[in-house]
């Protein structure tokens, strides 16, 4: 999500846990003091975005070809155009959201209220294949609806996180509200892959009495029955995630309060394009970008292309349940990769826990069809993948702002953030993208029974070895990204001095950039898909 890009509210901070000073417990916190309602209520806020975006994540590539019957290369165009418009809209909805003025039901949940109901009617439509053969108008829909979503989504969802800085002044409270919407966007993973899981597999139950292949023209192809009976699923899934998206919306919006900050905002005193050349050219933020391209890429060419090499390598006929094993590893494999981070430092938890992924995934594509079981194994492997990735990158932005700003003078926190949230949104789109022109090269038709060796052997490169190489690729870059464990903690040290330092201009510039680093953390909380 884009965040405002010069403004900053100041409000009160706590001490940060530094090698010098340990954290103040119990020290005193102004602000309101939020009730359990509330907090409740503002959690399950988290749960329509990751609701929504999970099941598009899993799905929109098997659904657009084999349901909808869309041509590979129209479907990696919506995929593609989507991303993009997505990140791009990003910082203009954030500008039009915080120019807003407080009016009587707040600044933030008017946009909420307003957002919700559009873009539950724009993703029940998307699940909705028109009555039409020519592919240009499924075209039009699929890409309109796409990106028509994604744009109230984000109305919706900017407010939302930002909701957490109008709740209250105290930080304490404000912590704890960013922890139950962190546990309801894992549960929202969990509960969008269950919900269009169960829908699919139900409806599925029904193609038992329907003959699953029939000869037109000598091709094999797809009942018509079977896809109508598909496309049912969708539908039931789709409706039920709405109904689901409405409730969670409407608890937290009438379910908070709104309280802005009365306190006075600063500015930037470099002007927005100085600042964006600062980051983009600085060396450790690069590197960074350099190694979180291709585990990006990695984990959105496996989650993107599971569902059909479920399909049409190995044979599975149900492959839910994988899927909802690949989420629920990733959320109990989380806590473990956080000790990880404590015992053994960042760089070194991405090198013990991606660099053994490699062989396994070279194994993974090696896997004789109808071989099903070895598909929960590696989707636990998968699990892992996406705990890892998107975990740790997240965890080092801090280390490279620190350095920044010891370098700079300067956090421009709200730009980092910004920065890695659209370089993932672009990177994912681009991944599927590239998935599906693979696709077409090798000539998949949407809709055929028994696919050709080519299109087989296609989804055991994209699912294994592009996945493997590219977490090769990235931890090359990683053994050139200069903040060592030691370094990290040699910066902190140094920040420390600062602010403890006579200089009132080192003071204000440690005070500036932790109010800063709050402000643009708390609103960028990472999520369990990179969707």
């Amino acid at each position: 999500m884009a965040g405002r890009g010069t403004d900053m509210t100041e409000t009160y901070y706590a001490d940060e846990r530094t090698p010098l000073r340990p954290r103040i417990r119990n020290r005193p916190s102004p602000g309101l003091k939020l009730s359990l309602r509330s907090k409740i209520c503002y959690g399950l806020g988290g749960i329509p975005y990751q609701l929504t975006n999970t099941v598009l994540g899993f799905y929109i590539n098997v659904f657009l070809l084999e349901t909808a019957k869309v041509p590979p290369f129209y479907t990696s165009a919506i995929v593609l155009t989507g991303r993009i418009w997505d990140a791009m809209t990003d910082p203009l909805i954030g500008f039009l959201v915080f120019r807003t003025k407080n009016k009587r039901f707040g600044k933030l949940k008017p946009w909420m209220f307003m957002a919700t109901l559009p873009a539950i009617a724009c993703f029940m439509c998307f699940f909705i294949c028109p009555e039409t053969t020519k592919s240009y108008l499924k075209l039009a829909w699929y890409l309109v609806f796409y990106c028509l979503f994604q744009t109230f989504l984000t109305f919706y969802q900017m407010p939302f996180a930002t909701l957490t800085l109008c709740l209250t002044d105290n930080q304490a409270e404000r912590d704890k509200a960013t922890s139950f919407r962190m546990g309801s966007e894992v549960l929202g993973n969990l509960l969008g892959q269950l919900t269009m899981g169960l829908s699919l597999a139900l409806y599925q139950l029904r193609l038992s009495t329907i003959p699953q292949c029939r000869d037109f023209n000598d091709t094999s192809t797809l009942a018509p029955e079977e896809t109508e009976v598909k496309d049912q699923g969708y539908l039931v899934g789709a409706a039920i995630l709405c109904c689901q998206f409405l409730i969670c919306a409407m608890c937290v919006i009438f379910g908070t309060k709104e309280v802005m900050s009365q306190k006075r905002q600063t500015k930037y005193e470099e002007s927005f394009g100085q600042a964006l050349k600062k980051v983009v050219t600085f060396g450790p933020w690069l590197k960074h970008i350099a190694f979180l391209i291709p585990f990006v890429l990695a984990v959105n060419a496996m989650q993107g292309n599971f569902v059909l090499y479920s399909l049409h390598t190995l044979g599975m006929r149900t492959y839910q349940p994988a899927i909802f094993l690949i989420l629920l590893s990733a959320f109990l494999l989380m806590p473990v990769w956080r000790k990880c981070l404590k015992k053994f430092g960042k760089k070194l938890t991405l090198f013990i826990g991606l660099l053994p992924s490699v062989p396994l995934l070279v194994c993974w594509g090696m896997v004789p069809y109808g071989m099903t079981w070895v598909q929960y194994i590696m989707a636990i492997l998968m699990g892992n993948v996406i705990a890892i990735v998107q975990l740790v990158p997240w965890s080092m932005v801090p280390d490279v702002i620190d350095d920044f700003l010891l370098k700079k003078k300067r956090g421009y926190e709200t730009i980092f953030y910004t920065f890695y949230i659209m370089i993932v949104k672009l990177v994912s789109g681009l991944c599927i993208a590239i998935t599906t022109i693979v696709l077409g090269v090798v000539e998949f038709k949407p809709g055929v029974c028994d696919v050709t060796e080519e299109v087989r052997f296609a989804l055991r490169l994209l699912i294994t070895c592009i996945p493997g190489g590219c977490i090769l690729i990235g931890l090359f870059f990683l053994y050139l990204y200069p903040i060592t464990e030691e370094i990290r903690k040699q910066n902190q040290t140094i920040l420390e001095i600062w602010r403890d330092a006579g200089d009132e201009k080192r003071r204000h510039t440690m005070k500036r950039s932790t109010e800063q680093r709050f402000r643009s953390r708390s609103i960028r909380t990472p999520t369990m898909s990179f969707t």
